[in-house]
């Protein structure tokens, strides 16, 4: 209240609002950055892993937490026609 009172101005309209700080921790109780490398070497090492993937398959390399599986898949009952691809695909007007 001591903030608010110091903040307030009488004439002037106010809105509330809500302001979240989620992920607040002390510095060493965190997760270290990429590697935990300084960030020329973490922008060489991420400039290799993107040339291996250009190179051979998007999927070469991959974060060992993206897992080796996917456990989700598209929908597609909702899936458009391909009207701008596939010209049997277009509608017929008569």
């Amino acid at each position: 209240m001591k903030g608010v009172n110091e903040l307030f101005r009488s004439g002037y309209r106010y809105q509330k609002v809500l302001i979240m700080l989620l992920g607040l921790v002390h510095e060493d109780s965190g997760q270290p950055d990429f590697f935990g490398v300084e960030d020329n070497r973490r922008k060489a090492i991420m400039k290799c892993f993107d040339e291996v993937n250009n190179r051979y398959d998007s999927h070469t390399l991959f974060m060992g937490a993206q897992g080796i599986g996917k456990s989700w898949s598209m929908k597609r009952e909702k899936l458009s026609r391909a009207y701008t691809t596939d010209i049997e695909g277009l509608p017929e007007v008569k």
